[in-house]
């Protein structure tokens, strides 16, 4: 009887570490529905800003929203959605210098 536990938990083990890497992580950091950012980016579409974002993808990568912040531009006749871009901005932070070999956890 302990024979066989201790060959199904080797099988496990042996199983789960064996296993593709791909199933282990997701390849990009998911921005979650209810963070406030996502409402800064549908007003920041409907005033026509962040194309390079699909509005009906979602949810967004963490990091392509960081690349679409960083090379909008807004125009200075429109104060609110620079503020919101600037808020999304703070909120997301820096594009990652390299993305391979990173790593993260939440």
């Amino acid at each position: 009887m302990l024979r066989n536990r201790l060959s199904c938990l080797t099988l496990l083990i042996a199983a789960s570490l064996g296993g593709p890497s791909g199933v282990a992580a997701q390849t990009a950091r998911i921005l979650p529905a209810d963070d406030p950012a996502n409402g800064w980016i549908a007003r920041l579409q409907e005033r026509g800003y962040l194309a390079t974002l699909h509005p009906t993808a979602l949810p967004h990568a963490w990091d392509e929203v960081a690349e679409a912040a960083a090379t909008e531009a807004i125009d200075p006749a429109d104060p609110v959605a620079a503020r919101w871009l600037d808020l999304l901005r703070r909120r997301i932070g820096p594009v990652p210098a390299g993305k391979t070999g990173w790593i993260g956890g939440e």
